[in-house]
């Protein structure tokens, strides 16, 4: 009722500075949801995206603790495509994460010291963040994933090095 959520409206706010943990799960939901908005054409909502989270049950967040989860994955997809763009770096699908020698990953990391973990730990839902915030992705003859049952076509006539 009214007076529940009155009563227990510390529930909804946290204290400025506060960290929020994310589980897998509800980064997984939002990310989706954000690419659902913007596959339509749409501006973010964080009121609406907000709303949907509650209905699947997941933990109460403010409309900021929203746009801080949105802000960083922004941060994490371009910290990944700025590092893939450098000489030395290459990057395996299996694993998702820059194939790299030692010492280069080294000089990256101390140029950019927020990339330390990319190396290990993949991008969760990278396609749909590069989509999101870079206006990338495949389609038609040159997508390709590797759940794909088949390769395409263009991949096929690709001489192998």
């Amino acid at each position: 009722s009214i007076d529940w959520i009155k009563d227990h409206s510390e529930l909804n706010t946290m204290p400025k500075g506060t960290r929020v943990n994310w589980t897998d799960e509800e980064t997984d939901k939002f990310i989706d949801l954000v690419y659902k908005m913007k596959a339509k054409g749409k501006g973010i909502s964080f009121r609406k995206i907000k709303e949907q989270m509650q209905s699947y049950g997941f933990r109460i967040r403010t409309q900021q603790s929203l746009k801080n989860h949105y802000d960083f994955w922004g941060r994490k997809i371009r910290m990944l495509q700025q590092i893939l763009g450098t000489t030395g770096v290459g990057y395996d699908p299996q694993t998702q994460v820059p194939v790299v020698d030692d010492e280069r990953w080294a000089e990256i990391v101390q140029n950019y010291p927020a990339a330390e973990g990319l190396r290990t730990k993949p991008v969760r839902n990278a396609d749909k963040l590069r989509y999101i915030f870079l206006d990338r992705h495949a389609t038609g003859s040159m997508s390709f994933s590797p759940g794909m049952s088949s390769v395409p076509r263009v991949m096929s006539k690709m001489k192998s090095v």
